[in-house]
């Protein structure tokens, strides 16, 4: 049957390998775990600081929180992408497992937009609390900021309902031979790519000018900048991105260099959580900074304190008096030992003479 053959002729000279294929498996385990567990523990930090220490919660707080349950939600199909062929090459996987492959992908492209709209909008939000409070404060952060929401908002809708309604019947999207009409998905694709990068950078620049305008010492106003300029590894992650849907586009490796898009839309995403709850870290570390830094230091301490007694108590002997043949069982160590003329001619004096002068020289014989 057809189905069974590989999705794509090989090259001249590649058999195709539908047992053992080479694959992007340890890749995609890696980057999935990292995205996951650094977005969770953006999200946890952020809201503890938020409900235990700073004691108020705001909108992009909401927003954020839903924006990682998509984040979540989104991981799901990824996983699935990856089971059926995901980053193996076209002709090592057969072509009904490619099939169920394009079905997780039409489902995560459809997620992927409103997870990134949730995550620019819990940055705007706050650009919006924390340098425009009202309409007047600010008009250049409150204008362009709602802009940017409102362009998001639409333009992500938008392709979020054209990746649902691609095909007529919708099953034709998953499964090519299946008669039917489909508009093309690669206009989709770059424009999703291009209009990501430019919003990207233009959240990344949106506050720089009322960050400099802030009274306050210059330290502060960098490391402030420093904060917010964070936002270039999302852009990173964007261009990456779109770079690799340009290479779906023009290669006929479709599942392979899909893979590796979906790997920087997981990148995208995760630093994008990162970048929103970055404000609130420095208030987090404040409040356990020190703890953490008491603790270790107690620590470290009595860690160095219990290895001297250990070293110590290698080099301690029996009291003279007790290897005089004394009752007494105290023991002194080695400086508590008489450093005057001994008597040789006393077999117990003569063996910790010799004991003393063996651990000056170095020596291990006692």
């Amino acid at each position: 049957m057809v189905l069974d053959g590989p999705a794509e002729s090989p090259p001249a000279g590649i058999v195709p390998n539908f047992k053992n294929p080479a694959n992007l498996n340890a890749l995609i385990a890696l980057t999935t775990t990292l995205c996951m567990t650094f977005g969770t523990l953006a999200v946890l930090t952020r809201m503890y600081t938020k409900v235990f220490l700073i004691r108020s919660l705001a909108y992009e707080d909401y927003v954020i929180v839903v924006a990682w349950l998509g984040q979540v939600g989104e991981t799901i199909p990824n996983v699935m992408v990856f089971k059926n062929g995901g980053g193996t090459h076209m002709w090592d996987i057969q072509l009904r497992t490619f099939f169920g492959m394009l079905y997780w992908v039409n489902i995560s492209a459809a997620i992927y937009g409103f997870v990134i709209f949730f995550v620019k909008l819990s940055i705007l939000l706050q650009y919006i609390r924390i340098f425009a409070p009202s309409r007047k404060g600010n008009m250049f952060i409150y204008v362009g900021a709602h802009v940017c929401i409102w362009a998001n908002l639409i333009f992500y809708l938008i392709t979020a309902m054209f990746d649902i309604a691609l095909c007529t019947p919708r099953k034709k999207i998953w499964n090519p031979l299946i008669p039917g009409h489909c508009f093309s998905n690669t206009a989709n694709f770059q424009a999703s790519g291009v209009f990501n990068v430019i919003s990207d950078f233009a959240i990344l620049l949106l506050p720089m000018p009322s960050i400099w305008k802030l009274q306050m010492p210059l330290k502060r106003k960098v490391l402030m900048i420093m904060i917010f300029a964070t936002g270039i590894f999302t852009c990173v992650t964007s261009i990456l991105r779109t770079y690799y849907t340009w290479k779906i586009v023009k290669s006929p490796d479709i599942s392979y260099h899909m893979l590796q898009m979906g790997l920087w839309t997981e990148a995208e995403i995760s630093t994008g959580i990162i970048i929103s709850c970055l404000p609130v870290i420095p208030k987090f570390i404040r409040h356990f900074g020190p703890k953490v830094y008491g603790s270790l230091l107690l620590r470290l301490k009595s860690t160095s304190k219990s290895r001297w007694l250990k070293v110590t108590s290698q080099f301690e002997l029996p009291s003279p008096k007790h290897a005089l043949g004394s009752k007494a069982s105290e023991y002194l160590t080695l400086d508590e030992y008489h450093t005057g003329p001994k008597d040789l001619n006393h077999p117990a004096e003569a063996r910790l003479a010799t004991a003393r002068d063996d651990l000056e020289r170095g020596g291990r014989s006692f």
